[in-house]
């Protein structure tokens, strides 16, 4: 029988969260290496540079939803338009998973508290929270990938935003005892630009509509 060849999975996440609502959200997609260089980034890549009313350089889904940044000046209905065509272009990539998790802070800081102590609080929140939902999301996506006898490894890559990539490298060791089972293939996060990777974008926009969903179900 043909031994089939090692795979590397690579699994982009990116962030979001609400103050008013003492929320974080941690979003993201798995696939094989060579499925994000060679079906899914040629394929984001060609839909912002050459289907979008101008060029944009990379897709944040909160200046698009507002048309800020590189959206100044286009139509609800372009702006639209494109998240449509990005969308389209996630759904037509074989992605084994696109998994999101969120996390509400349990009570508020202590008011009567001190401006140190207060932040010490949303630390220790914010902590908590990314270090949840980053646990979840890689126990559901990687419950396809451990079927698959050819998966070498797990790469998880995130935005390099300071806040939430510290947490979650500060914390991966918690974060690998809640997915025991991964500990031989999980590598240690790195951290991306997501302006050069699609798929970080892809995450993003995951992340802003998981938010937008939370906030829809906790209004009255």
């Amino acid at each position: 029988r043909e031994l089939m060849p090692l795979e590397s999975l690579a699994c982009y996440f990116d962030d979001s969260f609400s103050d008013d609502l003492q929320v974080n959200v941690v979003a993201g997609y798995l696939a094989p290496v060579e499925i994000w260089d060679r079906v899914f980034t040629p394929a984001w890549n060609r839909v912002l540079r050459d289907e979008a009313p101008s060029k944009v350089s990379e897709f944040k889904a909160s200046d698009c939803a507002s048309g800020r940044g590189e959206f100044d000046g286009w139509s609800k209905e372009d702006r639209r338009s494109l998240v449509v065509e990005l969308v389209s272009v996630i759904r037509s990539t074989p992605i084994y998973a696109g998994v999101s998790a969120a996390f509400f802070w349990p009570g508020r800081a202590d008011p009567s508290g001190t401006r140190e102590e207060v932040r010490g609080w949303r630390r220790k929140m914010e902590t908590r929270g990314y270090g949840t939902c980053v646990g979840l999301c890689l126990g559901d996506a990687i419950g396809l990938g451990l079927h698959l006898a050819e998966t070498d490894s797990v790469q998880p890559v995130l935005d390099e935003k300071q806040t939430f990539s510290r947490i979650v490298a500060s914390n991966f060791d918690a974060v690998r005892k809640q997915v025991p089972e991964l500990e031989h293939k999980l590598r240690f996060p790195v951290e991306g630009n997501s302006k050069e990777l699609a798929p970080l974008q892809a995450a993003d926009l995951l992340a802003y509509e998981t938010l937008k969903e939370v906030i829809n179900r906790c209004e009255p």
